[in-house]
């Protein structure tokens, strides 16, 4: 990540900018979807994908709907970083992110294999991929600060004062 972020030092703030993040991330998500909407209704009316009946969005769907599951699985298990003394499920949410990002990498790769398929001018992988790549950014934010108050619990439980 080229910005450096500021890590809060304790729970509440941390799970605040934890669920911050996930939300940019989901609004960049709506917005890959908002471009695949635009992109169908320019061309929906290309012999190739006409006669094929096989819009954009409905070609790309699986992929969007993994990362929607993926997120939503995230969101759910960043709710712990609530509670101060809980313990923080780091295999879990490791998991969880990394869920994200194969169905963000799904998305290019049937993006790609949509736009060889149907040849069409305006390839919709350069339609979606500037909002996929803001989810990638803000996915890479949740990242951090998960790890990072991971570190501040363990800190915590070790005694010592991040």
């Amino acid at each position: 990540m080229s910005e450096k972020l500021h890590l809060p030092k304790n729970s509440e703030e941390m799970s605040a900018r934890i669920q911050t993040a996930i939300g940019k991330t989901k609004e960049a998500l709506g917005e890959v979807q908002k471009q695949l909407n635009e992109y169908d209704e320019k061309y929906q009316a290309s012999a190739s994908v006409k006669a094929a009946n096989e819009k954009a969005s409905e070609y790309l769907k699986k992929g969007m709907d993994e990362v929607k599951t993926a997120l939503e699985d995230l969101t759910a298990k960043t709710q712990v970083l609530r509670d101060q003394t809980a313990e923080i499920p780091v295999k879990a949410l490791s998991r969880a992110i990394a869920a994200v990002q194969k169905g963000l990498d799904q998305v290019k790769t049937l993006a790609k294999n949509y736009d060889e398929k149907y040849q069409i001018t305006e390839k919709v992988h350069d339609v979606v991929n500037p909002a996929r790549e803001q989810c990638m950014k803000y996915l890479g934010e949740v990242s951090e600060y998960t790890s990072s108050a991971a570190a501040v619990a363990n800190a915590q439980l070790q005694g010592k004062k991040c």
